[in-house]
């Protein structure tokens, strides 16, 4: 049976957590595993709000189908971390000033309903998908908080915002780092030596350009600081990530609005650096 699109995007809205999880399973401010009675029944607490092994168990379930996770452990290991993850959402949502009240869940579950032509081919769609509707709902409050945190944290990058136009080439050790600013520094020229140095398969064969981009955006946080911090024309290294060793050059800098197409990119990464914020400051107990 094929069920309509937004029905299908709800699910995949409610996978976009697991995705993050999988990228990041450590928080540096969790706590070891306990055998306090008070835990029995739990899978994990996060800044003391339990997290039940029946829920764990639900949504175990669901991720079962169609999963491509390596083992039944690593597919565990992300439910859990999705789990967290969306604990955290909702403890953090209030300070963003993001709110879901019951009838916006309500609301968004009715529209849903009235997306399947009839009685049995909703149920069909919750059974296939492992979900009552109580539990439906509840996913819908996830979906709608993560989306208005999302929406919150774009706020910013509405309108026009300050913007760097930067090129790099990036190797495997300091030295060649080194010995590329050496022969920049000597006249050659930067996109010549991109084209032959750098591994960067997306941007070598474009003299290194990663074009513009606004804070946030970039994976590599300490590169995009270094962008940013130099004047137009000025050249930097060797910068250290975990790619490699960055040589960098500013070609612009501007106050300009973001193009439509990199707007769900950025917001992606915005809400990951954010998420791994909350988690980094979060108090996590982990009993699996």
């Amino acid at each position: 049976m094929e069920y309509p699109l937004a029905l299908l995007r709800t699910v995949a809205m409610l996978t976009l957590l697991v995705i993050l999880a999988a990228c990041s399973t450590e928080s540096s401010g969790e706590s070891a595993p306990t055998q306090d009675p008070a835990n029995v029944g739990l899978v994990a607490r996060v800044n003391g709000i339990g997290i039940t092994e029946a829920d764990f168990q639900r949504e175990f379930e669901r991720r079962q189908v169609g999963s491509n996770a390596a083992s039944m452990e690593a597919l565990q290991a992300q439910v859990l971390e999705t789990l967290i993850r969306q604990e955290l959402i909702s403890q953090s949502a209030p300070s963003l000033d993001v709110v879901v009240t019951d009838a916006d869940i309500q609301a968004e579950y009715d529209n849903l309903r009235t997306l399947s032509p009839d009685d049995e081919a909703w149920a069909q769609f919750l059974e296939t998908n492992n979900y009552t509707e109580e539990e439906m709902q509840i996913a819908q409050r996830d979906v709608l908080l993560t989306q208005r945190v999302q929406a919150a944290l774009m706020a910013d990058y509405l309108g026009d915002v300050e913007q760097v136009n930067a090129r790099h080439i990036v190797v495997q050790t300091r030295e060649e780092a080194e010995s590329i600013l050496e022969r920049l520094n000597n006249g050659e020229g930067f996109a010549s030596l991109a084209a032959e140095q750098s591994f960067d398969i997306t941007t070598r064969e474009i003299g290194g350009n990663l074009g513009w981009f606004a804070r946030n955006e970039l994976f590599y946080t300490n590169l995009e600081e270094i962008a940013f911090s130099l004047e137009v024309g000025e050249i930097a290294g060797p910068i250290p990530t975990l790619l490699g060793f960055h040589v960098i050059q500013t070609l612009d800098k501007a106050v300009r609005p973001i193009e439509a197409e990199r707007l769900p990119m950025l917001s992606e990464s915005i809400f990951g650096n954010w998420l791994a914020t909350q988690t980094e400051n979060a108090t996590i107990e982990r009993y699996r």
